[in-house]
This record gives structure tokens, C-alpha cells and sequence, in this order.
């Protein structure tokens, strides 16, 4: 018997964030959310906007602080420690940019020294990832002369360099043509199959219907459903709906049922 099991690979708890705290403009993002991750596999965060979804995934990628609570990435907490936190996660949003005048290849090798990788290895991962985005017919053209499709292959493969265990994808495929986005989609499904955890945000419920093995429905600040697809399908008596009908009659009785104050 295993009496020191391996710690899950994310565990989140009582997590809050409210932003312009006493102004007029206060907004509670987060208000307690709780959620254990406990093997790999594909995770979509659905939820409509303004759900938290966007401020949930930047606390996991310790790019911003929670104001209570904690995250644990394989019991690390990125509140003691967000740098061993930060090299176990590759964190990607629509909205990352590149630095404009590096190359794709300076791009890999700038970020594989931030996480402290030896030059024989960032060489090593260069070249790999860069047969595995095909980025050989622009892999030293200067960031700023890409397509947008282009910069965001770039992208995923700056957040692969120094191959972590977990994935934060921030809506990534939106604004993307088919066939990068086709691409982008691959790649989620590679790192599923190499067993690695992977979050993966989206207002595509078709997508997430698809892609996700789990599904983590948050609204007004809270997780108000996670599981299987199917699972949640049969939990709430809606086995023939699809995700999108279900999503929409779990937030419509939500907001059926919620309070006055947190209608408004």
C-alpha cells in the first residue's frame, strides 16, 4: 500500500479576487471556488461572461495573485512558491502577444533561458517544436511580419519549451482561420494522449462538447457544475440535449433562482 500517494496535479481551493475593492466599480471575479483536478486529461471551463473563467486560469498561472485561498500545482502552492509553480505550467491566452522584433526561434530560446534550460537542450526543443508546428518557412522572419495565425503556433510552442505538466489555454482558438485552428485543436488532443492536464476555456460549447473529456460550468464567480459530459447530462435529466442546451438551462435557473442583489 502507498502510504504517500502523488499529490493531484491541481488542487484549488476557496479561491476569491475581487477587483477595485471599494470603488463603485467593485467586482467580486471569484467568490470561493473550490475544484480538485485529480488525473490528466482535457478540462473545459465554460461559462458565460464576466463568469470568472479569464481571472480562475490567470491565478492557476500565477500570472495574478488571489486575494484568499490557495492553489496547489502537485501539492506546490503558488503562494510559497510561484516560481516551481510557474515551470510546471504553460499558460496561453487569446490576447498573448510576442515581442515584435524577435524571431520565432529567438522567441523559443529567450523563454527556454528564463526557465533555465541549457542551450544544448533549448536547441534540441527548438528544432522539435519547430517540425511539430511547421514553422520552418518562417522560423527566423522577424515576429512582427507574421500572420496572426502564425504568431499564435508561435505561441504554443513558446509555453511548450520548457515541458510542463499542465496546460492553461485561455481561449485560444477564437479568432483563428480553420485550418490553424484545426491545428491548434490537434495539439490539445497530442497532449492529452502524452497524459499531460490540460484547462482549456471556450465560449465553443460544439468545441468543448467535442474536445473535453470534463466539462466545469462556472457562473457569477462560482463553479456550479463539473463532470462528465454525459454525467451532467444525466444528473440534470437532459440525456438527448447537447452542451449547449444544457449550459443554457443550467445559467437560466441560476439566474431564475438567484437573489435580487445578484440579479442586478
Amino acid at each position: 500500500m502507498n502510504e504517500n500517494p502523488a499529490p493531484p496535479p491541481l488542487s484549488i481551493t476557496g479561491v476569491t479576487k475581487t477587483y477595485a475593492e471599494g470603488s463603485v466599480s467593485e467586482f467580486a471575479a471569484l467568490r470561493g471556488v473550490s475544484y480538485d483536478i485529480g488525473s490528466c486529461g482535457i478540462y473545459g471551463l465554460i461559462g458565460p461572461n464576466g463568469a470568472g473563467k479569464t481571472t480562475l486560469l490567470r491565478i492557476i498561472s500565477s500570472v495574478i495573485k488571489p486575494d484568499s485561498g490557495d492553489v496547489l500545482i502537485f501539492g506546490e502552492s503558488i503562494r510559497s512558491n510561484p516560481a516551481a509553480s510557474k515551470a510546471k505550467i504553460g499558460f496561453l491566452s487569446a490576447t498573448t502577444g510576442l515581442y515584435s522584433r524577435l524571431s520565432p526561434r529567438e522567441t523559443l530560446v529567450y523563454f527556454g533561458r528564463l526557465f533555465g534550460l541549457e542551450n544544448e537542450k533549448i536547441s534540441k526543443r527548438v528544432t522539435e517544436l519547430c517540425e511539430l508546428f511547421e514553422m520552418g518557412d518562417f522560423i527566423d522572419k522577424k515576429n512582427e511580419t507574421l500572420s496572426f495565425g502564425q504568431r499564435q503556433r508561435v505561441n504554443i510552442a513558446r509555453c511548450l519549451i520548457h515541458e510542463p505538466e499542465i496546460f492553461v489555454f485561455d481561449e485560444i482558438t477564437e479568432g483563428l482561420d480553420v485550418m490553424t485552428s484545426r491545428t491548434v485543436i490537434k495539439f490539445i488532443k497530442y497532449l492529452a494522449e502524452i497524459k499531460k492536464c490540460v484547462i482549456f476555456s471556450t465560449h465553443d460549447m460544439n468545441l468543448a462538447e467535442r474536445l473535453c473529456e470534463n466539462i466545469i460550468i462556472m457562473h457569477k464567480g462560482l463553479i456550479i457544475e463539473a463532470g462528465r459530459v454525459d454525467e451532467l447530462k444525466r444528473r440534470h435529466s437532459m440525456p438527448a440535449s447537447s452542451l449547449e442546451e444544457m449550459f443554457i438551462s443550467l445559467i437560466g435557473a441560476r439566474d431564475s433562482y438567484a437573489p435580487e442583489e445578484e440579479r442586478q
